[in-house]
């Protein structure tokens, strides 16, 4: 599960350059060499940057939150498991069986 968090941690940071990417870096020279242009008008164009830019910033921030629920889960699952009594599994490699001591 830790491995799920780990990527999920990755994918926010990515999301975070791609929209830092679609606000700041935007060109717009009359069809030749357009970075971030769609359409004739430079508002136009820096408005639809703007809704991909908060689009992906969304997708970041629902990355770091299900990365940090999944960090909890785990945790409160060992505190779960410690007060029932029940045995920690150890795990020497993930392809190896769950061993409880």
């Amino acid at each position: 599960m830790r491995i799920f968090a780990q990527i999920s941690y990755g994918l926010s940071g990515l999301f975070v350059l791609l929209g830092l990417y679609k606000m700041y870096a935007y060109k717009n020279d009359d069809y030749d060499n357009l970075i971030n242009a769609y359409v004739e008008g430079d508002a136009w164009n820096l408005l639809i940057n703007q809704g991909f830019a908060t689009s992906y910033f969304v997708l970041a921030l629902v990355c770091v939150v299900t990365g940090t629920s999944v960090f909890m889960y785990e945790k409160l699952n060992a505190i779960h498991r410690t007060l029932k009594g029940e045995p920690e599994p150890v795990v020497e490699s993930p392809a190896e069986e769950v061993e409880y001591n």
